[in-house]
């Protein structure tokens, strides 16, 4: 498990869950930006991107605080969404448990 700056405990259970989750849903934006640059969120699918950042939001604790969430009532471009979730990603990149990082 990682000791993150809040005190909270990230198991390499809940990391094995949700890291592959988050790198395809940021390789499949990037992806689908490559073709469609200017590609949109319609508020459906915002929302449950919206659902899964907001499970990782809990589990970063305090580190996961400053993590902004995405308008779920209009549309968004896809180029904001995978920002937001390229910084999901680093956050929970960070709080990697050491088990994870060695395989």
């Amino acid at each position: 498990m990682a000791d993150l700056g809040s005190g909270k405990l990230i198991a390499l259970e809940d990391y094995q869950l949700y890291m592959p989750l988050l790198e395809a849903m940021r390789l499949d934006l990037e992806e689908t930006l490559e073709d469609k640059p200017n590609a949109v969120f319609y508020p459906g699918r915002s929302i449950v991107v919206n659902r899964f950042l907001a499970t990782l939001k809990v589990m970063l604790g305090e580190d996961g605080s400053s993590l902004a969430m995405i308008d779920e009532q209009s549309s968004v471009s896809a180029q904001s969404v995978c920002s937001t979730i390229k910084a999901y990603h680093a956050a929970l990149l960070k709080c990697a448990p050491s088990a994870a990082l060695a395989n």
